[in-house]
């Protein structure tokens, strides 16, 4: 159960329907300096490199995954940090 108050929304911002060519995507995420894994080996290998350097300045994340676990676990993380999550778009957030 995720513990943030920004999980519920992180995991249900995942969905393929919003899918966007890869080579649109590619270009923003160059253009904005996004550093992009393009497979699980590499992932780790980036998060490696990223503890090792300091944190950016400001308060505000965006986390990108395949899967809304991803997001679940770094809202969660964020939460924990006193950081939070950018919402750059995606469904509302949940409420009970």
């Amino acid at each position: 159960m995720p513990s943030a108050p920004e999980s519920g929304w992180a995991g249900l911002s995942h969905t393929a329907a919003t899918a966007t060519p890869d080579l649109a995507l590619a270009a923003v995420f160059r253009e904005a300096g996004v550093l992009r894994a393009e497979d699980l080996t590499e992932m780790f290998d980036l998060l490696g490199v990223l503890e090792t350097v300091p944190l950016p300045a400001g308060s505000r994340v965006v986390a990108l995954g395949n899967s809304g676990c991803p997001g679940v676990l770094a809202a969660d993380a964020c939460e924990a940090a006193l950081r939070s999550m950018w919402r750059c778009g995606g469904p509302a957030p949940v409420t009970a």
